[in-house]
């Protein structure tokens, strides 16, 4: 290849000269007067041209060996290869299963076949926690054992990032697919072992068939897709057949996001208010406040549904800061009015206390409104609180600082021991409804459990969703400072609020 490498700049560097005669020549011809000369420099030009493009077409039939020819298909065939495969598991890749697509459908016309969408379930921790490197290793070894569980029953694609295919060309039933897939889940619930260190992941798979589900790869793909994503809104390390009633779901999706973005750019927001009760003197000492959108077309659209939209699509950053500052807005409002002061709880979302800018947006937001800020809380879930740990500890301490309280909501749903309770330094607790509901003999104990724990670390607490009067004498008797539910107000509007309120 060298040899061809050496020729090929001989032949260029003839070319150029032939330029280079041409290009001298060109003021000649330009200065002369007379039609003789001129023709005489044409003449010489041309035949400075042919001379050189000749001598170029000599050297490459005569030094062009076979050999070089060969050894040129042959790095034509590997950049080829090179092309479809994945060049980390060696697996093919996406335009290898495009190829083979084709290919099955020219040898056949009545051809049916399936195809297994599996995707790695929150693979993206992997790499955020352990780095890319070891995450392109999990997927070597995920790749691997997809590889033994197959035993050469159908094709193996690997078309990117954590995807993996399956191609099953063999007519087979769709009960026999979903043996697979059932086959590919158990599998993986053996844990990984990387450098001593045991990981234990899940996939989700979505089976789509040719050609009901789309009548090319594309489409195939995209069905199978959306049954990866049912199975994972239906708890992952799960798998779905697609069909149609998916494809409406996804428009409609795709028409709540849509509607979201104009939703944030136009404010379509509201909040709503729950009181929270003193449960010795039946006094409203606090407010929550809880977001409503209020869609032109859509009418009210529950918080439940839009709100893991948001945090999917990152606007429940923007969203939430809105909450912050109109909760903030009308507190101080009513404090202008002459009501008595209460503190509005806020409920801060993951993505928003994880921003490295959080906390100076809650300082402006208290200096924009000139709010006070021990009548602002910050309510954050169990979840987000023991994520990263040390984070949580620097955040909450430096808005403390400020002077705000923070209440952990959901308490008693999550992991979180003793000692974190005692890292965070908590302000209040508050009890998850589900506690409260139905409070037989175990949800009692635990519920009484979680008061004297608040209270042993000197912390208020609050129960939520208190429906009933003798869920409310339950709690008043076992020490609970406040509770919010039903029974005494649901979330209403500001107007509604100061019904509840007294003149300070």
């Amino acid at each position: 290849m060298e040899r061809l490498h050496k020729r090929t700049l001989l032949v260029l560097a003839l070319v150029l000269l032939g330029v280079i005669v041409n290009y001298l020549s060109i003021p000649l011809l330009i200065k002369s007067d007379y039609v003789f000369e001129k023709a005489l420099i044409l003449t010489v030009i041309y035949t400075a041209g042919i001379l050189c493009g000749a001598i170029a077409i000599k050297i490459i039939n005569n030094y062009i060996s076979d050999e070089d020819i060969k050894e040129s298909m042959v790095c034509n065939r590997y950049m080829e290869q090179f092309s479809l495969q994945n060049m980390l598991t060696n697996l093919p890749n996406r335009i290898a299963l495009e190829k083979r697509f084709e290919l099955i459908l020219e040898q056949t016309c009545d051809k049916n076949f399936k195809i297994l969408f599996i995707d790695v379930d929150g693979f993206k921790i992997v790499n955020d926690t352990l780095g890319h490197a070891v995450g392109d290793e999990v997927l070597k070894k995920i790749a691997n054992r997809l590889t033994e569980i197959i035993d050469g029953q159908c094709e193996l694609f690997h078309i990117r990032g954590d995807e993996f295919v399956l191609l099953l060309s063999k007519n087979e039933s769709i009960e026999d697919v979903c043996h697979m897939a059932k086959r590919i889940i158990k599998s993986m619930a053996i844990p990984f072992v990387f450098k001593e260190r045991e990981l234990h992941l899940t996939v989700s798979i979505g089976i789509a068939s040719y050609p009901w589900d789309g009548y090319n790869v594309n489409l195939l793909l995209q069905s199978a897709h959306l049954a990866v994503q049912r199975a994972k809104e239906s708890g992952k390390n799960n798998f779905k057949v697609y069909d149609h009633s998916m494809n409406l779901k996804m428009n409609k999706k795709l028409d709540l996001i849509n509607n979201l973005h104009r939703a944030v750019e136009k404010e379509e927001f509201v909040l709503y208010y729950q009181p929270q009760v003193n449960s010795l003197t039946g006094e409203v000492v606090g407010l929550e406040a809880l977001i409503r959108w209020e869609s032109p077309e859509m009418g009210i659209v529950s918080p439940a549904e839009f709100i893991p939209l948001a945090e999917e699509t990152g606007l429940i950053i923007p969203i939430g800061d809105w909450v912050l500052k109109a909760a903030c807005t009308q507190n101080k409002a009513w404090q202008n009015l002459g009501y008595a002061s209460l503190p509005v709880s806020v409920n801060i979302s993951a993505l928003q206390f994880q921003e490295s800018s959080f906390v100076d947006k809650v300082v402006k937001v208290l200096k924009d409104t000139e709010l006070d800020p021990s009548w602002l809380h910050l309510e954050i879930t169990e979840s987000i609180a023991i994520k990263d740990t040390e984070l949580t500890i620097d955040i909450l301490n430096r808005l403390k600082d400020i002077g705000l309280k923070i209440a952990l909501d959901d308490f008693g749903t999550g992991f979180s021991s003793l000692g974190y309770l005692k890292k965070f330094k908590i302000n209040v607790l508050k009890i998850d409804s589900s506690f409260i509901r139905d409070i037989g003999e175990e949800d009692a104990t635990i519920t009484k459990t979680i008061i004297v724990l608040g209270k042993s670390l000197n912390m208020e607490v609050i129960a939520e969703g208190v429906e009933t009067k003798e869920q409310f004498n339950y709690l008043k008797e076992v020490g609970c400072d406040k509770v919010q539910g039903y029974l005494f107000s649901r979330p209403v509007p500001p107007d509604e609020i100061e019904k509840m309120l007294y003149i300070a």
